[in-house]
């Protein structure tokens, strides 16, 4: 269960940072703004007169995906890390349990600064550092 867990968690992140540049190439979004019979109006949240891109602009949904998934993760690593911990307490002496409590916190904590290191070139990617 715990090796199908990190494939999973593996191959998501694996995903989401080779599709994340592929995704981030392309023109700046140059605005719907005052286009004949487009029926968007100044001011609207479609009109983005200050030419950012609504996909990987400041508050594009890019920056957001990556903001949210690495609170996730956050919040997933401190879980993991609070079940070693307690698996650790009730290992009883046992060096196999002892390991895998020890393993399960490595783990988690890896993850965790892969989750982030992964959100920065991110940011890096699409110009917010």
């Amino acid at each position: 269960m715990k090796k199908l867990l990190t494939i999973l968690a593996t191959s998501l992140m694996t995903v989401f940072m080779l599709a994340t540049p592929a995704l981030a190439v392309g023109q700046p979004y140059t605005g719907a703004c005052n286009v004949a019979g487009a029926g968007v109006r100044d001011g609207s949240k479609v009109c983005h007169t200050d030419g950012s891109d609504p996909l990987t602009g400041p508050n594009g949904t890019l920056t957001k995906v990556a903001s949210a998934l690495g609170i996730v993760a956050g919040i997933v690593a401190v879980i993991f890390v609070i079940v070693g911990g307690i698996k650790y307490i009730f290992s009883g002496g046992d060096s196999s349990a002892i390991s895998s409590a020890k393993n399960t916190i490595l783990y988690a904590l890896v993850g965790l600064v892969v989750a982030v290191l992964a959100r920065e070139i991110i940011m890096f990617v699409l110009g917010k550092v």
